[in-house]
């Protein structure tokens, strides 16, 4: 498809539940804030992508299901999808990652990619993005102790558990 093919398609399905073509991929991700002096700052990352089920502790299995997940064409209802998400300490507590995680679920997830599952993992201790996960309708589905090692991420010592939160969409208008 064409640029200007996809231009057209996206102002044709940007008011309407679902669009007449099906991408793969989100084109935006980073968040910023435009000041007063017109110039921005970077507040943020948010990305979404098909999941790579971080919860599936065998390692086999993990690779299998993940396979199995890239594998469906874009575009299936079965392909389950993941956030990516960091923020900027400066910008906590202000709603942000919140209307973002919104904003590409009912602005692009769903009427652009036809996505239908979601699923995401925040650390036991990161209250922040589990309360933007429930105010977008996620539900905690499962809760893993010492999931995360920290030294093997480079961030620290010890284990820490991962909260899992999903979201399923029924219809287009379910947003």
């Amino acid at each position: 498809m064409d640029r200007e093919a996809s231009n057209k398609g996206l102002e044709a399905g940007a008011n309407t539940p679902t669009a007449s073509f099906v991408l793969s991929g989100c084109p935006v991700r980073v968040i910023r804030e435009r000041l007063d002096d017109g110039t921005d700052v970077f507040l943020g990352d948010c990305f979404l992508a098909r999941s790579h089920f971080p919860e599936i502790a065998d390692l086999k299995e993990r690779e299998r299901t993940t396979e199995e997940n890239y594998a469906y064409e874009k575009g299936d209802p079965r392909i389950v999808y993941s956030f990516g998400m960091f923020l900027s300490p400066s910008a906590h507590g202000r709603g942000i990652m919140s209307a973002a995680v919104q904003t590409l679920i009912e602005q692009w997830a769903v009427p652009v990619m036809a996505a239908k599952q979601f699923e995401v993992a925040a650390m036991s201790h990161n209250v922040g993005s589990q309360k933007v996960f429930l105010k977008n309708g996620f539900s905690l589905v499962k809760e893993l102790e010492d999931a995360v090692d920290l030294e093997k991420l480079g961030k620290g010592e010890g284990k820490v558990g991962l909260k899992l939160y999903r979201r399923e969409i029924s219809s287009p208008l379910e947003k």
